[in-house]
Formats: C-alpha cells, structure tokens, sequence
C-alpha cells in the first residue's frame, strides 16, 4: 500500500491557503544537486495556478515532506483534478549574487544574508523572507581567482552542502496575519547536516543496488604537485611539495597502499614570492579533496521496514554503506562513506528509491572564472 500524502496549496499573491488536498497520485522527487521537478495529482477542482506554493505532508505528521512552486498546470486528462508539476522553493533563488574572497566562522549566516540580499526589493512576496535561520555554524574559506564574479546563487547554494554539507531545509510552516487576514510562510532551518546511519547491502528488503565509483575509472587525479612558478626546466621542475589523495578522501604526503594506484598527476603553480600565499595543505585540500572522484549508490527500500523510517530520510544525512560483493567466489567489502543527496518515492510503487553520494567536506573553497 502506497503511502497517502496532503498538499496543502498557498496562493502565490497574498500566501493565503487556497485548500488542503489529497494527492490522488503523486511521483515526489527531491534531489539536491539536480534540478528535479515533481508532479502530483490534486482533487482542487482546477483552483490552483502557476505560481502557487505547495507543501506535502503525511497526514496527522508536521513533517514536511516537500515545499515547492508550481512551474505547470496540465489539465488535458481532467479539470476537476490537473497534474500540477512542482519545483523545490530553491527554484525562487535561481538568480546571481557576487562572489568575493572572503572567511568566516558562519557558512550559514553567509547564505541567510545572501538570500535577504536576493529578495530585499519584494521580501513581502516571497514566502521565504519571512523565517530563514540557522541551527548550526560553520567555519568556511572562500578565495577567488578573479577578486569579483558574479555565480547563481541556486549553484552557491549547492556548493556549500558539496562542501560542507550544509542544507537549506524547510521544518514547517509559519503564520502572520495582514489585515486581519492570516497568511502561511515555510519556516527555513539553514544547517549542516550530522545524522548518521549505517547501510548494508546484504538486508533482503533494499532492492536495486546500483554502485558507480570513479575510483575505478582512473579519470580523476589524485596526486598534487606544488611547483614553483619561478622553475625554468620542464623536465627537472622545482616541487616544493606532493599530496596524495586516499581511497577514503583524506590527504597524505606520503605514497602508501591507500592512495589508488598508479596516480594521475595535477599541478599547482606556487609564487614563493607572495605575502598572502595558502599553505601547501591548504592547497592540497582545495586541489584534491573530493577532487573528480566520485560515487553515486542507488537502491529502494520498501515504505514500511525496520531499518530506516521515513522521518530518516532527510537529506545530508551522513552514510557509511558497506558494499559486499563477491570477486573470484570471495566476498569483498567497499566502505563508502556517503550522503543521501535525495530520494522518490511515487503513489505506484510501495518503495523508497534512494541516491546517495560521494562527501568532499572541506573548509576551503576556490572560485575560477571557469566555475
């Protein structure tokens, strides 16, 4: 039996609820990284529009499952019930802001300050101006190739949970009042993600397992060398270090066994010359940490199992996944620290379709006129 959800529909003018909904049928899809839509299926009798802001809920929970606009009305199968296409609210964040070099002790505060910056000429009509805060604070580094460049602040958003696992998460729904007359707002926690879980490959009821690894593809480099500028002789190049990067994405400066084999090498020019030089680990970490590697794991579990509930799935979430599989008749196991970067689930199926991702933590974060 599929799981039953609500939608509840917010007029895009005035955040007045136009109705609350059962979702006849409904194929959520909340990704992260990529700019996923998904659609459900109301009995609103046609009331709402292009605009509107939806959230999805199980009855009798507060969680929100979903907060999103709606981008499409389709209602050439039934006007009494349309199929209503949704984005996530970061789809109202979809525009530039400038980027500097710049350190702090708060990602976070950065992004709520950036966002009342992006809406500060019509923070009346945007639903998320009214309550975006944060849980958590972390400390960042942000240099800047091209001292000043404009980045979509959509795309920002997504660096820093690449970076620092930091999310932009909706935990409810808020009230004010404008003559009287009360309207409804999404309640914006910003924060780094620290739930963790454990998942293994040999529980029967997770299905589907999909296991893509660059590591494997030796398309990405994993060896740093950091030269210096001033070097004249291209075949006796001055180094004045060497990072390795280790199959668990921690650095070294030492060739050992956990460093993949043989290396592919990338190149950091080095002006010894400079006052405000970043150290050579600093350097190292900009260079190589998550770097090109990369791990996408994909598997279902069913709605209702005794491992993971739905109120886990939020995304971020730290994961260690043990991967078994056999190799010349002998069981090998991969540890894959991971994060669930987003899951579907849909009305037709009794299953949770789950994605989950390589992490590339790092405090330092350098910007090129290439980003």
């Amino acid at each position: 039996m599929s799981l039953v959800l609500r939608a509840t529909v917010f007029d895009f003018n005035n955040l007045q609820i136009k109705g609350t909904y059962a979702a006849l049928s409904y194929d959520l899809n909340l990704d992260y990284i990529d700019s996923t839509t998904s659609q459900f299926i109301l009995n609103d009798k046609g009331e709402s529009n292009v605009g509107d802001y939806v959230a999805i809920k199980v009855p009798n929970t507060e969680q929100i499952l979903f907060y999103g606009v709606i981008t499409v009305v389709d209602d050439s199968e039934s006007e009494d019930s349309p199929t209503y296409t949704v984005s996530d609210f970061r789809t109202l964040l979809n525009g530039d802001i400038i980027v500097t070099a710049k350190t702090g002790t708060s990602i976070e505060a950065l992004l709520i300050q950036l966002a009342k910056n992006y809406f500060a000429s019509s923070p009346s009509t945007n639903p998320l101006s009214y309550s975006i805060s944060n849980s958590t604070n972390t400390t960042f580094s942000i240099t800047n190739a091209d001292t000043i460049d404009t980045y979509n602040f959509d795309d920002f958003i997504i660096r820093c949970y690449e970076l620092h696992n930091v999310v932009m998460t909706v935990t409810g729904i808020g009230q004010g009042t404008s003559n009287g007359v009360p309207f409804y707002y999404p309640i914006i926690d910003v924060h780094a993600v620290s739930d963790k879980i454990q998942i293994k490959n040999n529980i029967a009821v997770f299905a589907g397992w999909t296991v893509s690894d660059s590591r494997l593809l030796r398309s990405y480099a994993n060896e740093l060398w950091i030269v210096d500028q001033a070097s004249t002789d291209m075949a006796s190049p001055k180094i004045l270090s060497r990072y390795y990067l280790q199959k668990d994405g921690t650095l070294t400066t030492t060739l050992n066994s956990n460093v993949v084999q043989p290396t592919l090498v990338t190149i950091s020019l080095f002006d010894t010359t400079a006052t405000d030089n970043p150290t050579y680990a600093d350097l190292a970490a900009q260079t190589l940490t998550g770097n090109e590697y990369s791990h996408e794991i994909q598997f279902s579990i069913p709605m209702k199992n005794n491992f993971i509930s739905l109120d886990q799935l939020k995304i971020g979430t730290l994961s260690t996944i043990y991967y078994v599989k056999k190799v010349k008749g002998a069981n090998v196991t991969t540890i894959y620290n991971s994060v669930l970067t987003g899951f579907e689930l849909s009305n037709d199926e009794n299953m949770i379709a789950l994605t989950f991702g390589n992490l590339r933590l790092s405090a330092s974060d350098a910007f090129t006129s290439s980003d």
